[in-house]
């Protein structure tokens, strides 16, 4: 069988075929076609495959959704919502759990909320309420949705109509109806329902969710669709299945119908290889980070398990679906460097992507870490992607001359200064996955992928004294060779309100045995079966009376409700390092099952011939003049695809491989294990190498 994944990121577009029954892998790297993302999915594709037509599946990562949302152009739609709450989406919230906010803190009266993701001119109010646990408390009237479908079919441009009801997942007759007189009323256009897309407690969070869905249903059905033209006119018959950021694969056909699962489903791909290692290394702590072009991603596997949250902050507006806990900041090898009103050196958000891209690309003039590294000459132009992209170092050092004049420093310490800069800007994203929530870095070792991160991890793995950095193989294309090892996966959540204590098992029991025959039908639509089929439990608990939820695990079958309690507790005091000493009452609030439909035919990593600790003649490249602390340094270049396991190199050294570039400072040194991996122990001052 022969599988393709593909990863668009900002500034690259990444492919990696695997053919399971020779064991063959081929990759390809080309820059993303930002006008057209399915022109570079193609590109990436010719480049490792004549005939499409042998493919079986394509698994996909996409951020066309969230790229609309960044850049503020997503299509227009229309809300119905029920009588009364047709404010929601500019009230809004002025606090959220943990502490945090949405936007500000509840105390500042004058910041300023986000823009609501639908206008008011652009929501209409129904004459229907169901109140709860779901008893209608007024029907719905035909007529009435009629003429307010009608009212927005006015408006030009319309793409879609979203559809969110109070208490609509407790009782979704009246959303369904709905979407039968949408049709009648004549709209042809997208129609998302609320008790579909996010079923669970809490309406702002459920309207603003589904309302970015209904947007997003446009852009990915246009996306899909282009892509899909471009696939069969090259012969392919195969599946498409796209990444959702819960981590798991779902077909194109869902995705058009549920784009909101994948608007981080970019940097999901590069997390599921991060949990393969884990447990192909005997790694259960792991950090991974993710430095791009554009963006530097940071995840974390605890007790070798991914890390999921079930509702995240994008953009100040919360998404209420499950996701892969990814927290991302923008830094990456073109994060372009500039000087704020204070005079202070800084580096990103802004990136140069793919076009015009950094200085040495020879397209733009301004000025980004990738000319920064040019300029150190830790990055070799002559084999940049292999030797099949030039670089133009002149470019990187003229972009970076202008910033130089104003400090009154040569072109070599601003680029210093740049790197120290994007490196504890990126240091403070993994303290934010870590330090901050009570985790100690020294407890982890770091998985280093994306293009541009061997560069700069090992030095900020040493400053957070972690227990070492472990670069893998083909960094550059770690999130494309994820999705080659990830499994199906379909979430279905429901919300039942009640306290544990006085709710019988069998039904708490019962309640998450309809999840999974409902998960189970779906994976057995893309030809699954049971056997093959897992499914994992959790629920939404709380103190009672408390506001805010905990999402805890939950056995596989429940036959107290005391197994119950003590997990909720438990995660409790892990979370928050608290516990109640006495008795009190616990209340479930929503019910959640993912189920895993293993693939068979999914990537396997080989062993490398073994070698003594000298790296061998034919892996040694040059000796190269590199700037470390404003100085040349003399160190060893090495071309990583001739080294043999066992190898150590001892810094300042040169790693290099097509589409990816490591530095090992000086002090530090690499061991390539069995695998291929480079392994940097690193020493702490209560650990030593």
């Amino acid at each position: 069988m022969i599988v393709v994944g593909i990863d668009i990121g900002g500034t690259f577009t990444d492919a990696v075929l695997w053919d399971s029954s020779s064991g063959e892998m081929k990759i390809s790297k080309v820059p993303t076609t930002t006008q057209d993302f399915s022109l570079g999915f193609e590109q990436a594709m010719v480049q490792i495959v004549s005939n499409f037509s042998e493919i079986d599946m394509i698994l996909h990562g996409t951020t066309v959704g969230i790229n609309a949302m960044l850049q503020g152009k997503l299509p227009k739609i229309g809300l119905l919502v029920t009588k009364g709450f047709g404010d929601q989406l500019d009230i809004q919230r002025t606090y959220k759990h943990w502490g945090k906010t949405y936007w500000s803190s509840p105390y500042d009266l004058q910041g300023d909320k986000p823009d609501p993701i639908v206008p008011r001119f652009l929501r209409r109010e129904v004459n229907e309420r169901v109140a709860y646990p779901g008893l209608v408390y007024r029907k719905l009237e035909d007529e009435d949705v009629i003429s307010n479908v009608k009212d927005l079919m006015k408006v030009p441009e319309l793409t879609g109509i979203a559809v969110t009801y109070l208490w609509s997942f407790m009782h979704p007759d009246h959303e369904i109806r709905t979407r039968e007189l949408i049709k009648e009323a004549g709209f042809g256009g997208n129609v998302s329902l609320s008790y579909e897309v996010a079923p669970i407690y809490h309406e702002f969070e459920r309207m603003v969710t589904t309302a970015l869905n209904t947007s997003f249903m446009e852009i990915m059905d246009k996306y899909l669709s282009s892509l899909a033209t471009r696939l069969s006119a090259r012969g392919f018959r195969g599946l498409l299945s796209i990444m959702q950021c819960s981590g798991g694969m779902m077909s194109s056909d869902s995705a058009k119908k549920f784009p909101i699962y994948t608007i981080m489903s970019g940097p999901v791909g590069g997390v599921n290889a991060s949990l393969y290692y884990s447990k192909l290394l005997s790694e259960p702590n792991l950090i991974g980070v993710d430095m791009g072009g554009t963006s530097f991603d940071v995840s974390t596997i605890i007790d070798g398990e991914i890390e999921t949250v079930l509702e995240k902050e994008i953009l100040h507006y919360p998404i209420r679906i499950p996701f892969v806990n990814v927290h991302s900041i923008g830094a990456g090898g073109g994060s372009i460097i500039w000087i704020d009103p204070t005079g202070s050196l800084q580096v990103g958000p802004d990136s140069a992507g793919a076009n015009p891209g950094p200085a040495c690309y020879g397209f733009g003039n301004r000025p980004t870490i990738t000319d920064c590294n040019v300029v150190l000459n830790r990055l070799n132009p002559s084999r940049f992607l292999g030797g099949k992209m030039k670089l133009y170092p002149d470019r990187s050092k003229t972009a970076l001359s202008e910033i130089a004049a104003k400090f009154g420093e040569s072109e070599v310490k601003i680029a210093e200064d740049a790197v120290k800069v994007v490196n504890t800007n990126m240091m403070h994203a993994i303290m934010t996955m870590t330090v901050e929530r009570g985790i100690d870095p020294s407890d982890f070792s770091i998985i280093s992928f994306g293009g541009a991160g061997g560069l700069h991890t090992v030095e900020i793995g040493m400053e957070l004294e972690v227990k070492s950095v472990i670069v893998p193989r083909n960094p550059s294309l770690f999130c494309a060779l994820g999705l080659n090892l990830s499994d199906y996966r379909y979430i279905s959540s429901a919300t039942k309100r009640g306290v544990v204590q006085n709710t019988p098992p069998e039904e708490i029991e019962a309640a998450f045995n309809e999840q999974e025959r409902k998960c189970l039908g779906v994976l057995q639509d893309v030809g699954f079966v049971e056997q093959d089929t897992s499914f994992i439990r959790t629920a939404d608990m709380r103190y009672y009376l408390e506001e805010w939820e905990v999402p805890t695990p939950v056995p596989s079958r429940i036959k107290d409700t005391k197994s119950l309690i003590d997990s909720f507790v438990e995660t409790k005091r892990k979370l928050y390092s608290t516990s109640r000493s006495v008795e009190e009452l616990v209340e479930i609030v929503n019910y959640h099952v993912t189920a895993v439909g293993r693939r068979k035919d999914k990537l396997g990593i080989k062993t490398i011939e073994q070698g003594s600790t000298r790296p061998p003649d034919s892996a040694v490249l040059e000796e190269r003049n590199i700037i470390v602390g404003g100085v040349e340094k003399k160190a060893a270049i090495y071309d990583r695809n001739f080294l043999l396991a066992n190898n150590t190199l001892g810094g300042p050294a040169i790693v290099e491989e097509t589409a990816h570039t490591l530095y090992i400072p000086p002090g530090a040194k690499g061991i390539v294990d069995k695998y291929g991996n480079i392994v940097i122990p690193i020493a702490s001052r209560n650990r030593s190498l």
